[in-house]
This record gives C-alpha cells, structure tokens and sequence, in this order.
C-alpha cells in the first residue's frame, strides 16, 4: 500500500482550482457543480491518469478522480475508486483505496482525490467512479470526462514481450506462400473399407496471401506450459490453427515447426511458426496482435512490423497436354502454369479424380507433390503428374486444383 495523501478542500487556504491533480474543462477550470437543498451529496466530475501520461497494460499508474458537492451542506466523501473495463469481459471490476481528505468539501466544491497504485492486465477503455462506504457507486455528472485508456504493450519485429504468464514471444520475421501441399489420408470406400495416404493442396484467392509468422518462445516460469495460437491476429485475422481439418504437423515443405499446441519446459526455448490468411493489401501496414481476452477485445501486445510494399506471385493456368483416351501403363499429364504476379514464388497444386458420371470429387491421384514449382515473376512452367490405371473400358474426369480445370479420358477403342 502506497502512503496516503492528504489534500485541501474548498474550504482551505488555498483553492481548488490551484491544486495539483484537479479537473476541470479544457482550460483548466473548475468543474461547474450544481447544488441543490440538503445534506453532502457527492459525485464524479472527471477521473484521468495521475501524470498526465500514457498507461499501458501490465505498468503501474495512480488515477486521479474529481469528487463533487451536489448538496446543499458541507460534508466529507468516504469513498473508494471502482474501475471497471468497458471492453474486456476478462477485466474483473477493480477496487482502489484513495486518498484521505481531512476537511469537508463545501457546497459546490470539489476535491480531487488519488488512488493508491494500479495495473491493468488488459487494455481498451475504462470507466473510473467512485463507492461510498454503503457500497453505492457515486452517479457521474453527465459533462464529466471519467474514463482513461489502457494502451498495448508494444514492441518491433524482433523484440520480446511476455503477452502470457512466463511465456515469452519473440516475432522473427514474416513469409508468405500462396499455396501448401499437405498429407493426407483418405477412405477408398468400398464393402471392406480402406484408406490410402494422399498429398492435398491448400490454395488462397487470387487477393490473399498465407502469413508465416516466426517466433521463439521461452518459458521463464518453473512449470512446463503449452503453446496457445488461437488469440494472435496478422492485420486483425485470426491465427489459424489447422488447414482444412487437417493437423498442422502434415505440411510438406516448410523447414521448420507450427507452435501451436507445443509444450515449453522450464528454462527452454522453441523456435516455430504461426499460419494466418490475409489480404494482399493488408500486409504492408500489418502488425501482430495477441488479445488477452477475446479477438473483439483489444489487443493487449502488439509487434509494430513495418513490412512495406511486397511483391506476390500470382499463378494463371495456361494449358494442359493429357490423351484423350485410355491405355495401358502409366499415362503422363502436362500442364504449364503461368505466374503473372510482381514476385517469384512456388505453385502448388493437386489432382482430384472421379469414374463416370459420379457426382463428387472424393478422391486424390497418387504423386500430387510433383505437382510444384518455383517460378519466377513474368514466366511460364510445365509440371507433371500421370495416372496409371488397368480399368481400360471406364470414362474418367479429373480436376487440376486450384484452377478447378478439368479434362476427361475416354475408355480404350
């Protein structure tokens, strides 16, 4: 408990209006508190951090808070600060002791009044009042300005901030992909069952892009604890936690580990990545966020990125060499992919397959992952894949994903 303080009221040698810490309009003045007949009755005039300064969350602070006369007598508030969080459901209601007053407070005067020292656990907007040893908040004057703001912790790409309990973040750097092959496994249907592992392609529109943010986290507490992902935001998306259903840990080509989900022991340090979907046009002025509380609260950290301006590619189907018919052995496919973006990048993509006329597209071709290449901004590439198939006297259709092109192979003459 910090020391308490007393101040002057109204009543004493020097006057409201020259104290330190006292409210009024934007030229300093004294509130304008209306009386009416009858003993002390007291309100909220204006509540506003001590020092003038910007608070953020998880530092200290003092409030000051203006209690007015409303009655028509002398008398002297005893009263505690009540804050409460406008934005954060998290936010429990808070309770501060404030500073003694030792003289009344006339009829129509004010005095300001300190807290002893806050911190706030969640940022946004908070409402500052004030109880009365009843329990009953005091009303606040309807010109009264008695709220303050609770501001992020921030930092750069690169820097450290402890946004969970003895979890510390470390934002790396940022990549982008515009498309991911994964594994996965698939049932063959059928009277017996079965199933078969596959390679899968997750692709974005042509106006997004995939965000691979990289982080280290250390666990500075003395118990191991768990990686959670799902309340970091890139340019106010959420983090995603798995791609299509599937875990994160079946991606191909990616060097090296999702967080999400990972336990930290004491004293150690992971390195990995968070997955977010984004808007091309968002990325240059992107931050990242964590949120405390919900996403539709504010942030409570946030890493300032200065990204800039980034070239993406952009991947356009130009053609396709496939037979018309079916043959015997192994049947090669050709497609050539065109990358019509300002910036070099990798295509990935993936064949679905159905027999005749079936109306679903359930099934994978067996070597989707030679399905990619880098290809650089302004030029053309051809890639492969093939299927191989002894039901020479069946129809079947295929689907080049993400482009949704199809062809169909007639049976054999």
């Amino acid at each position: 408990m910090v020391d308490r303080r007393t101040f002057l009221t109204a009543a004493g040698l020097v006057s409201v209006g020259s104290m330190a810490g006292c409210l009024g309009d934007e030229d300093g003045d004294i509130p304008d508190v209306e009386t009416t007949d009858g003993p002390a009755e007291f309100a909220v005039y204006g509540a506003s951090v001590s020092d003038d300064e910007s608070v953020t969350v998880d530092s200290d602070t003092t409030i000051d808070i203006v209690i007015g006369n409303r009655g028509g007598e002398p008398g002297e508030p005893d009263v505690e600060a009540v804050i409460d969080s406008l934005e954060s459901e998290s936010a429990p209601q808070r309770s501060a002791s404030l500073s003694t007053v030792e003289e009344e407070v006339e009829s129509g005067g004010t005095v300001t009044l300190t807290t002893e020292t806050v911190d706030f656990e969640y940022a946004g907007r908070y409402a500052v009042t004030a109880s009365d040893a009843s329990d009953g908040l005091l009303p606040v004057d309807d010109d009264a300005d008695a709220e303050i703001e609770v501001g992020p912790i921030r930092a750069e790409a690169g820097g450290t901030q402890e946004v969970v309990e003895d979890l510390r973040f470390t934002v790396e750097d940022v990549s982008f992909e515009q498309g991911l092959h994964y594994d996965i496994t698939e049932s063959t249907g059928g009277l017996f069952g079965g199933s078969r592992d596959r390679v899968a392609v997750e692709s974005t529109l042509s106006d997004q892009t995939l965000v691979f943010v990289n982080v280290s986290v250390e666990n500075a507490g003395s118990s191991g604890l768990t990686v959670g992902t799902e309340n970091f935001t890139f340019a106010d998306e959420s983090a995603l936690t798995s791609l299509s259903g599937t875990a994160f840990g079946d991606l191909r080509d990616i060097e090296s580990s999702p967080i999400e989900g990972v336990s930290v022991n004491p004293g150690s340090r992971i390195n990995g990545w968070i997955l977010f979907r984004a808007n091309k046009n968002e990325v240059s002025d992107a931050e990242i966020g964590y949120h405390r509380d919900s996403r539709s609260a504010p942030k409570d950290a946030i890493w300032e990125l200065d990204i800039g301006d980034v070239g993406f590619p952009e991947f356009e189907f130009v053609s396709m060499d496939v037979p018309d018919q079916r043959e015997e052995g192994f049947q090669e496919f050709e497609f050539t992919i065109a990358n019509v973006g300002d910036a070099v990048g990798t295509f990935r993509g993936e064949l679905e397959w159905r027999e005749g006329d079936s109306a679903d597209w359930e099934r994978r071709l067996e070597g989707n992952e030679t399905l990619s290449a880098r290809i650089p901004a302004g030029e053309e590439a051809t890639i492969t894949q093939g299927s191989e198939n002894d039901e020479l006297d069946s129809t079947y259709d295929y689907r080049l994903n993400p482009f949704g092109a199809t062809f169909t192979i007639g049976p054999s003459e």
